[in-house]
């Protein structure tokens, strides 16, 4: 279960992955005897990090659901390099747009009609969620 934790950083600068509070405390102190103990968020008081003790498995269900836990846990305290980051970000795209695409219903099958309703989509996808995180972004800094 701990093969996760022996990745993670135990540095100060994590994220709590409840509140998005920045916390200047460990994800979690290791005692003698292989015992960890989960620090605590000053802010919110919930666990900092619950996904240390989490399977891979399990971690990446709540991804698939879209738990912003597991998003942040990912992005800020797990460490993933950007050019993982950017992979996986690609896929969730292309996902939304298939996802978009198989509930238009459309009355063609024609492959190339398909095709350019698809890219339409992917575009719209990038577009929406860039807008979405500059507005995150811009919302954050005020």
């Amino acid at each position: 279960r701990l093969k996760m934790s022996e990745e993670l950083e135990s540095s100060a600068g994590s994220i709590c992955i409840e509140c998005g509070r920045r916390s200047t405390q460990q994800l979690y102190r290791e005692f003698s005897g292989g015992i960890i103990k989960l620090s605590q968020c000053p802010t919110c008081e919930k666990v900092v990090d619950k996904y240390i003790e989490f399977d891979a498995v399990i971690l990446l269900l709540d991804v698939l659901l879209l738990r912003i836990q597991s998003y942040r846990h990912l992005i800020f305290n797990y460490g993933i390099q950007s050019s993982m980051l950017w992979k996986f970000s690609i896929v969730l795209v292309l996902c939304d747009a298939y996802t978009k695409l198989r509930l238009l219903k459309l009355a063609t099958t024609e492959s190339i009609l398909l095709q350019i309703h698809f890219h339409s989509l992917f575009l719209q996808s990038i577009l929406g969620n860039v807008l979405s995180e500059y507005t995150n972004y811009s919302l954050t800094k005020l």
